[in-house]
């Protein structure tokens, strides 16, 4: 390799200026090091790897009725990073294990950031009962059932709870040679 071409990567990293960028809830800011450039964050993209539902802490039940309340059944998620549409595939996959149509949906009103609930006729979820999943999708402690709500849809009461991580710090380092 050209002897150059190295002594031009050694001054390059060690020009750097560094500085860390902190988004927490509506506020952020940037800390600098003597810096006077802008920079903009435009895309962060992060994975779920913290898992939001535990069945250890209690909040992973989610327990249904589809005749009219006369008789109830639980669902239980497994540990794991759901997302809301997670949620929903889950509990999809259990109501036809247990031989009930899929006449319960959940999802989600990305504009309002709470979550959805679909219900058909004679459908109803209880999210009193203990170690339920209301706390994630942002529902009351509750039984909803499909004639309280508006032709079996409502919104959650509160805005969804599916990441309990409420700040990101970014470290960064801008270069200012140019090759």
């Amino acid at each position: 390799m050209d002897n150059t071409w190295l002594q031009h990567i050694a001054k390059i990293t060690n020009t750097k200026h560094g500085f860390s960028f902190i988004v927490s809830g509506n506020d952020s800011q940037i800390l600098t090091q003597g810096i006077q450039d802008e920079m903009a964050l435009v895309n962060l993209k992060t994975n779920n790897s913290i898992p939001n539902i535990h069945m250890h802490t209690g909040n992973h039940s989610f327990r249904y009725s589809p005749d009219d309340g006369a008789n109830w059944f639980s669902i239980a998620l497994s540990t794991g990073s759901y997302d809301i549409e997670d949620i929903n595939n889950e509990i999809q996959r259990q109501l036809r294990l247990n031989k009930h149509n899929t006449k319960i949906i959940i999802d989600a009103n990305r504009a309002t950031l709470k979550a959805t609930l679909t219900l058909a006729k004679l459908y109803q979820v209880d999210f009193k009962v203990v170690n339920n999943i209301n706390t994630v999708l942002g529902f009351k402690w509750q039984i909803y059932t499909f004639g309280m709500i508006t032709n079996g849809y409502t919104e959650g009461e509160h805005i969804v709870n599916i990441i309990r991580i409420n700040s990101i710090l970014v470290n960064s380092d801008i270069n200012h040679e140019v090759m």
